[in-house]
């Protein structure tokens, strides 16, 4: 399975296309057990947006364990100088700082339920917003 890994990697670093998004998905009704109930299969991908392949996927057991599951696929993969992309759910100091250390960056959303986060955020934002964003480079 690590050699799956290295191969993925290499062609993400290869080509120049470090974007990961990683965004955990739930598959109802794809599992019953032996009393008949249903359960939901909860499962997070690493998706290499340009390539369009998943380099890594694994199951969480339930919803709750998302978090968890993305802390240790960060260690499976190779982000260094990659942008990996999660949803407000992973807005966690340990995730981001693990993807500090390995010399990635990250783009998460915030929302409103981090009051204090987002509203530091908006400050720095602030001056952009005013002046209409025009000392803002464009990548």
């Amino acid at each position: 399975m690590l050699t799956l890994f290295r191969w993925a990697n290499s062609l993400r670093e290869a080509l120049s296309k470090p974007l990961i998004a990683i965004d955990g998905k739930t598959l109802r009704g794809a599992a019953v057990n032996q009393h008949g109930a249903k359960n939901a299969l909860h499962l997070v991908p690493a998706f290499d947006t340009e390539q369009g392949i998943v380099l890594y996927l694994q199951d969480t057991q339930t919803k709750g364990n998302e978090i968890a599951t993305v802390q240790t696929l960060l260690h499976m993969l190779d982000i260094k100088d990659a942008v990996v992309t999660f949803d407000a759910l992973h807005c966690q100091r340990e995730t981001l700082q693990q993807i500090i250390k390995a010399k990635g960056d990250y783009i998460v959303q915030v929302k409103g339920n981090q009051l204090l986060l987002r509203q530091a955020i908006e400050m720095q934002f602030q001056p952009h917003w005013d002046s209409d964003g025009v000392d803002i480079l464009s990548i």
